[in-house]
């Protein structure tokens, strides 16, 4: 009998550690000269099934930064991220861009080259993002 509660323990451990896992935190960095505005999309499941979309935007300042938490469902991983957000896109008042499909916005989550700060990842919004997708 203990057996059976240790393996049932074990099992809620899983169960609740692939659903309610910590979030991705990412540092979004404006190095323009204009602030620019984030804007992300993702496609989510209501309790009967269905499908909606959720579009969220956030402006970040020049020479400043944002950090959005983004949340994975069921095994919380940057691959799963990469299909459930659907798009990233950086607006300025002169210029614009926009991130979309898996490996388009899997570049969203890229690694932190310093290992000083508090979170892992960062993406550097630069004048190059803006001139790349010409």
């Amino acid at each position: 009998m203990k057996q059976f509660w240790k393996q049932l323990n074990f099992i809620m451990c899983l169960g609740l550690g692939s659903c309610c896992s910590i979030p991705y935190f990412v540092d979004f960095l404006n190095e323009t000269s204009s602030p620019v505005k984030v804007t992300y999309s993702t496609i989510n499941m209501d309790e009967n099934d269905s499908l909606y979309y959720d579009t969220v935007s956030y402006e970040i300042g020049v020479d400043s930064g944002l950090v959005i938490p983004f949340k994975a469902t069921y095994n919380n991983s940057v691959k799963k991220l990469n299909k459930v957000i659907l798009f990233f896109k950086f607006d300025t008042p002169e210029r614009s861009v926009c991130l979309e499909g898996p490996e388009e916005v899997r570049k969203v989550f890229s690694k932190r080259k310093d290992p000083k700060f508090d979170y892992d990842l960062e993406f550097l919004i630069t004048d190059s993002l803006f001139n790349s997708k010409k």
